[in-house]
C-alpha cells in the first residue's frame, strides 16, 4: 500500500486516484507547493481545478496539509509531518518561492519578551524574506 493510501485511510477520506496522486506529489516535493507549482505538472492536466481545490480543502481539514505565508496572492501548502517540528518559512522577495527552514531557537526569547507584558506564549508565527539562490 502507498503512504499517500494509508494516509488517506488514517484520516477517514475516500481513497481515490486524484487523492492519492495529489498527496503523492505533496510527498514527492516535500516543500510549501501552491497552485503554480500543480499547473505546471501533468498532475494538473488529469484533475479538474475545481477537483483539485475541493481536494486541497480536504487535506487541510483532515490534517494532511497546513497552509504556509506566501509574498503572492497564491496560497501555498506543505505536508504535516509528524516527524517535523516547529518551523518556519523564508521566502524570495523576487520569485516568491517558499522554503522551510528547519531550525527554531527563538522560543526563549519570545517566552521573555511575552512574560515581559504579563503573557504565557503558546506558539508564534515568523515569516523571512529574501533572494534565493537563483533570483540572486
Amino acid at each position: 500500500m502507498k503512504k499517500s493510501e494509508a494516509i488517506l485511510r488514517e484520516k477517514r477520506l475516500s481513497v481515490t486516484k486524484s487523492r492519492v496522486d495529489l498527496l503523492e506529489f505533496f510527498i514527492k516535493k516535500n516543500q510549501p507547493l501552491s497552485i503554480l507549482d500543480f499547473k505546471k505538472t501533468k498532475l494538473f492536466k488529469e484533475m479538474n481545478e475545481s477537483s483539485f481545490y475541493r481536494n486541497v480543502i480536504k487535506f487541510e481539514e483532515a490534517g494532511i496539509i497546513r497552509s504556509v505565508p506566501t509574498a503572492n496572492e497564491y496560497q501555498s501548502y506543505e505536508l504535516v509531518q509528524d516527524d517535523l517540528h516547529h518551523h518556519h518559512h523564508i521566502i524570495c522577495s523576487a520569485c516568491k518561492s517558499v522554503k522551510c527552514l528547519t531550525e527554531c531557537g527563538l522560543d526563549k526569547s519570545f517566552s521573555k519578551m511575552a512574560s515581559k507584558v504579563g503573557y504565557k506564549l503558546t506558539g508564534h508565527s515568523l515569516e523571512l524574506y529574501g533572494i534565493c539562490p537563483d533570483c540572486a
